[in-house]
């Protein structure tokens, strides 16, 4: 795995001027048909890093307006009573209109919005590499839960992220651009996060920029790892500067998710491959986690995050959704990461025959 370098970074406040946040509000004006008049009308909006904005309201001459405070540029759709499809919009002005016209085909038309026909594009795309995930992991012969490899898992998950990359480089300067990264960068390899979150730096200005920024930076590669004292499932407490290994393997691990429980056998595997060699394992489990104590004694260490939830040592280490796997060498410096054992296992072979 290559370092990764942080050429725009660390050196934000001399980026291209942001753009602007608009004013606090926007205004969402909808125009209905006259038979629709009376019925009941639902907003939902998808703000970054926040749950879902949902307003409710009803239709009186024709007419219905929500107003409402959004910092950042999100996704919406209109629910109507009696209407079965969803009225979908993005939100990157202060005022959009919505207007309904209900020929033999209920159709619709968005003003206001400058980028949202390429949101409804973006989603177009992703919604073909997801139904493709879906019949491909999820359902087999129509109605048979499937139990899908680790390279089926990583081959969609490589086209996902394919499909995000491709569709931001092709228009780096769009709100909805921003919000496509900002919602899936951690889906993203980690120098491709990178790339793109340099090529977005238009939107320094945003909040979550900051944040996804200091989240990026957590997963370098070469960093010294923070260290941390955790009470042991023994009872016990560890501290991971005093364990001495060539190769410490933190595995952040949920035990009650089915990713999880796929990956043990390929991680006992592993660890009765390379623990002769100066491998040792770390499980770092989640705080909530209750059914990790009975579970299934395993050989390698395993401790609970007890630390506080704001500052927990999964945030510490930039830990996306799990499965994921941090590995250290004997200066406790991370050299690589991955969400799959067998990538972990790429590596150990390729240092190893370094050696």
């Amino acid at each position: 795995m290559l370092r990764t370098r942080f050429p725009g970074l660390l050196i934000i406040a001399f980026l291209l001027a942001p753009i602007s946040l608009w004013a606090q509000s926007t205004i969402i004006d909808c125009t209905f048909p006259t038979s629709w008049e009376g019925r009941q009308v639902l907003l939902v909006a998808r703000p970054l890093g926040q749950p879902n904005l949902i307003d409710t309201t009803s239709i009186y001459n024709q007419r219905a307006r929500f107003v409402h405070n959004i910092a950042e540029p999100c996704p919406a759709y209109i629910w109507v009573e009696g209407h079965k499809n969803d009225l979908t919009f993005f939100i990157d002005s202060t005022h959009i209109q919505l207007s309904v016209d209900s020929g033999a085909v209920v159709s619709y038309q968005v003003r206001g919005s400058t980028t949202n026909y390429l949101w409804k594009q973006f989603d177009d795309v992703l919604d073909s590499v997801r139904a493709s995930y879906k019949r491909e992991i999820v359902f087999r012969e129509d109605t048979i839960p499937s139990s899908p490899s680790q390279q089926q898992i990583d081959s969609l998950d490589n086209a996902y992220a394919t499909q995000v990359d491709r569709l931001i480089q092709s228009n780096p300067f769009t709100r909805a651009s921003w919000y496509l990264f900002a919602s899936n960068y951690t889906m993203l390899p980690h120098p491709t996060a990178v790339k793109l979150l340099d090529k977005l730096s238009t939107f320094a200005a945003y909040p979550s920029y900051a944040r996804i920024t200091e989240h990026l930076l957590r997963q370098r590669l070469g960093i010294k790892a923070p260290d941390f004292t955790l009470p042991m499932v023994s009872g016990n407490r560890l501290t991971l500067s005093k364990v001495k290994s060539k190769y410490v393997l933190l595995e952040f691990h949920v035990s009650y998710l089915v990713p999880f429980q796929q990956q043990e056998p390929a991680l006992r595997r592993l660890y009765a491959t390379y623990h002769p060699s100066g491998l040792e394992i770390i499980r770092v489990l989640a705080r909530d986690d209750t059914n990790a104590a009975g579970l299934q004694t395993v050989p390698w260490l395993r401790v609970i995050d007890t630390t506080e939830p704001t500052s927990t040592v999964w945030s510490k280490f930039g830990v996306d959704l799990p499965p994921y796997y941090v590995l250290l060498n004997a200066r406790k410096e991370v050299i690589g990461r991955a969400k799959s054992v067998e990538n972990i296992e790429a590596l150990l072979s390729s240092l190893l025959r370094m050696k």
